[in-house]
């Protein structure tokens, strides 16, 4: 349906209900002339934009006068009209949080490596260069990545000589105060050439916290704990700490554009479920006229 007969739909459909409240308000009995009242209240209501005011207002005709069953449908087809109004509403507030959002991905996006294999990959990752693992095969350290979608993972990498089974990490800041993983079993082991590499995946939003610690704490000397059969304690370094922190910051903008894009789909589907019944109800009334 174009934007046109959109417009035209929603003006037949007014001028229907105001035609209905006319008769019910001359014609009508009592309940009914009442009713219309009310109902026309509520219209005036729909047309300030006022939408839960006309929701208000229509319950509480729905309520008053449960037996004025004219009023009561020119009710319905009015609610319809306020559901796609509100839903309406909410698309034009969601369009403008996301020109924001989009203009504040757009500014850092170049600061950040993107990486996707198109042959096995439908969602690309971005990371920060300086964590790559080619980069850091035999060191032990915290890496961060954020796919397309926003969902963001943490890295506990752990090289050594020995094995440690490690499966959380724990990050305490100066003063004492702390966040810990909770146990991961997403767990990689292997040795090479006399070295135990392991590597332990956290998905962020399930990890406890433990990188918003660490993006509020990065300018502090955070210790890193890894937490297994056996385990290591290091201090994390500054790139590592700010890496981190800017893949957060890219995870949260990321992470709201995927929340506005699955809101503005919600309310779409809402408008044409109510469009449809508007124009069914239109349909039928044309047919009855006949």
């Amino acid at each position: 349906m174009t934007k046109n007969n959109r417009k035209t739909m929603k003006k037949s459909a007014i001028t229907i209900i105001v035609s209905a409240l006319t008769v019910l308000a001359s014609c009508g009995g009592k309940a009914e002339k009442e009713a219309a009242v009310m109902l026309d209240k509520a219209k005036e209501a729909y047309e300030d934009g006022s939408f839960s005011l006309a929701k208000n207002r229509i319950d509480s005709m729905k309520t008053m006068y449960p037996k004025a069953f004219k009023a009561r449908e020119e009710g319905l087809k009015l609610m319809r009209l306020v559901e796609i109004g509100e839903q309406e509403k909410t698309i034009a507030f969601l369009d403008s949080i996301a020109d924001i959002n989009d203009k504040a991905i757009a500014e850092i996006l170049p600061d950040y490596k993107f990486s996707k294999d198109t042959a096995y990959e439908d969602i690309g990752t971005y990371s920060i260069k300086s964590q790559s693992i080619e980069n850091n095969m035999y060191n032990s350290y915290i890496y961060a990545r954020v796919d397309e979608n926003g969902v963001m993972k943490l890295t506990s990498a752990y090289a050594g000589k020995r094995p440690i089974e490690h499966y959380a990490v724990r990050i305490t800041a100066p003063d004492g105060s702390f966040a810990e993983t909770p146990q991961s079993t997403d767990t990689f082991r292997d040795e090479n050439a006399g070295t135990v590499t392991e590597r332990t995946d956290y998905t962020v939003g399930a990890d406890n916290d433990v990188a918003a610690f660490i993006d509020l704490n990065k300018d502090k000397n955070l210790k890193a704990e890894y937490i297994g059969k056996g385990n290591t304690v290091y201090y994390m370094s500054r790139r590592d700490k700010q890496a981190v922190s800017d893949i957060y910051r890219l995870h949260k903008l990321l992470d709201l554009r995927t929340q506005i894009n699955r809101q503005r789909k919600e309310a779409s589907n809402k408008i044409e479920f109510f469009r449809r019944k508007a124009e069914e109800s239109m349909r039928n009334e044309g047919n009855a006229g006949q």
